[in-house]
C-alpha cells in the first residue's frame, strides 16, 4: 500500500513562520490510521522542509520527494516501479525532538533585540555540536542497490575511494567528504552509478576554500595536516583520510 502525505502552499511557505515542523493533524491522523490497518503502508512525502518524522517506525518505508514539481508523478511511478533508482540524499537534519534543532527556543530580549549567538552552528552542525543524533541527518539516505567501500587516499586534487556495487541492479551512490574542524562540515561529494557487480575510483574534488574560517584576521586557512571523513553522511565514522589544505586547488567555492 502506498500513502502520499504532505502539505498546502499555505502552510509551507517562506513568509511566515511555523508553531513547531510537524505535519498538518489531518495529515498524522491519516498516516496513523492507515498504518495501524495495514502495517506494510509505504508513505511518501511530499514537504519542502525538514519535518517531524516521529510516526515512521509504524511504516514499512519512507520516502522523501521534496516538492518535485511537474514531474512528480512520473519520476515518482518510474522509482516506485524500481526502473529508477531513489538515488537522492537528505538536503537537510531531521531531529528527534523539536529541541534540538539549535534555535528552537531562541527569543528575543524585552527590548525586541535578538541575539544570533549560535555561529555557524545551524542545522547538522547544530545539533552534532550539541552531542545530538538526529533522527536523519545531512546525506542520509538510500537506494535499492548496495554497496561498499574501501581504500580511501588522498589525491593531488581531493580525495578518493573505490566504489563497488555489490547487488544484482543497476544504482547509484553517493560518496561525501566531511571535515570536523572546527565544526562538522561537508566539503565535498561526488555521485556514481555502477552496474551490478561493478567497481569505481571515485574522486571527489576538494577546493581549498572549503578549509578556510573566518577571523579576525579575515579568511584563514586550517592548519595541516587535517583528517577528513569520506563518509556516507554527517554522522557516520566513514574512513579517515589525511590531508594538506596548502596543496589543495585554490580555484572553486
Amino acid at each position: 500500500m502506498l500513502l502520499i502525505v504532505g502539505e498546502t502552499s499555505d502552510s509551507s511557505v517562506e513568509s511566515k513562520d511555523r508553531p513547531d515542523t510537524r505535519l498538518a493533524a489531518s495529515q498524522l491522523e491519516l498516516i496513523a490510521r492507515v498504518t495501524a490497518a495495514n502495517p506494510r503502508c509505504a508513505v511518501i512525502t511530499n514537504v519542502g522542509h525538514a519535518y517531524d518524522a516521529a510516526w515512521e517506525s509504524a511504516a514499512a518505508a519512507h520516502l522523501a520527494t521534496w516538492y518535485p514539481g511537474e514531474g512528480f508523478a512520473a519520476a515518482l511511478a518510474a522509482v516506485l516501479a524500481g526502473d529508477r533508482e531513489p538515488g537522492g540524499r537528505m538536503p537537510v537534519t531531521i531531529a528527534r525532538t523539536e529541541a534540538d534543532y539549535p534555535g528552537y527556543a531562541l527569543q528575543p530580549a524585552p527590548d525586541g533585540k535578538l541575539a544570533y549567538s549560535e555561529g555557524t552552528r545551524l542545522g547538522y552542525r547544530g545539533v552534532i555540536a550539541a552531542g545530538k543524533t538526529a533522527h536523519h541527518t545531512l546525506g542520509a539516505g538510500h537506494g535499492y542497490a548496495q554497496f561498499t567501500w574501501a581504500d580511501a587516499t588522498s589525491t593531488d586534487g581531493g580525495v578518493a575511494i573505490t566504489v563497488t556495487n555489490t547487488s544484482d541492479r543497476a544504482g547509484a551512490d553517493v560518496v561525501q567528504v566531511y571535515r570536523d574542524t572546527p565544526e562538522v562540515t561537508l566539503v565535498g561529494f561526488a555521485k556514481v552509478h555502477l552496474a551490478p557487480g561493478e567497481s569505481q575510483r571515485v574522486t571527489v574534488p576538494l577546493p581549498r576554500r572549503r578549509f578556510m574560517i573566518w577571523g579576525e584576521a579575515g579568511w584563514q586557512l586550517l592548519p595541516a595536516p587535517l583528517r577528513v571523513r569520506v563518509a556516507r553522511n554527517a554522522e557516520d565514522a566513514g574512513h579517515a583520510v589525511e590531508i594538506n589544505p596548502t596543496t589543495l586547488p585554490a580555484t572553486g567555492l
